[in-house]
């Protein structure tokens, strides 16, 4: 098994671009096997507190299963969160079956 060592990064963000929400730290690690790959991004702001997404893509004799799952903490404004969280994996799982024409199970959003 391979593993990556966490690396921070620090951005700017607006809640559904035009709110601004302060700075996120997206914390991203990956792991991966001959068949398994998973990344995390542990992130966190002041705003939310907790964001720990995880994609995985598993090899299977039929094409590829991907996985999405996020588990997000932003006390009162977890549903607003929660909303653009809806929207942004949407996007990406869109994004990912198209490019790789894959099998798709996702969990989208855990609310802790």
């Amino acid at each position: 098994m391979v593993v990556q060592q966490e690396r921070p990064y620090q951005m700017y963000t607006k809640l559904f671009g035009m709110i601004p929400t302060g700075i996120h730290t997206k914390v991203f690690s990956y792991q991966s096997t001959e068949n398994y790959l998973v990344m995390c991004d542990n992130g966190y702001s002041r705003l939310c507190k907790k964001w720990d997404h995880k994609v995985t893509f598993e090899a299977k004799l039929d094409g590829t299963l991907y996985r999405d799952y996020a588990d997000i903490k932003a006390g009162l404004v977890t549903p607003l969160v929660w909303l653009f969280a809806q929207v942004f994996l949407s996007a990406s799982t869109a994004s990912v079956v198209q490019a790789f024409q894959t099998r798709v199970s996702i969990s989208l959003i855990a609310i802790v």
